[in-house]
Formats: structure tokens, sequence, C-alpha cells
């Protein structure tokens, strides 16, 4: 996505929405776990509660969301993974397989 995007923390206290979970503080956000993605270092989340994606009308209940930020004033990159709970846990290594495969297309000299 081109441009801040909102920024990590708006971003994460708006999947945190979507969790039905209150949202984080500044502090709290700057306390999440990094990881290494796309060449750079990305704030790494993992919420469960029950999922509202946007137009929906009922939320799901037991649901899991796994994601991946990383937002500077160029661009934003993210990676979200959203499910039942048991089946997301039992995606959990694909999925941070598939985010350590994503590298920027560098041209060779």
């Amino acid at each position: 996505m081109p441009g801040a995007g909102g920024g990590v923390e708006a971003n994460v206290n708006r999947w945190r929405t979507q969790m039905a979970q209150p949202a984080y503080t500044t502090d709290e956000i700057a306390a999440l776990p990094k990881r290494p993605f796309f060449n750079r270092e990305a704030t790494y989340v993992a919420f469960d509660g029950d999922f509202k994606s946007f137009g929906a009308e009922q939320a799901p209940t037991g649901y899991r969301m796994l994601g991946l930020i990383h937002s500077t004033e160029q661009a934003t990159i993210f990676v979200k993974l959203t499910g039942p709970k048991a089946l997301v846990e039992q995606n959990t290594a694909a999925f941070d397989a598939f985010c350590q495969s994503i590298k920027p297309n560098v041209p060779k000299p």
C-alpha cells in the first residue's frame, strides 16, 4: 500500500477492533514483538476473539488473527491470516514461512 497507510498503531488497533478486542496503547504497540519481514523489521501480532470483517452483520466466535506490519512514509506492507483459532494454529508455521518468503524485487547487477 503506498504511503504510511495510517501507520502501525492505527492498523493494529483496527485489527483489534475486528477481533472485538480493546485498542492497545502506544506503549503496548511499542512493546509488541518484532520479526524480520521484507528485509525490514515488522511488528507481529496475534489476537484471539470474535472476528467481524468489514460489512459483516455477525462476528463468528473463536477466531485468531496473525499479522505482520511494516509502515513508513513511503509504503505500508502487511500480511494477515484470520480464521478459526484451531485452523490458524495449525497453519502458524506456514504463515511464518510465507512471510519469510516475501522479498523485495531488487534487480541484479
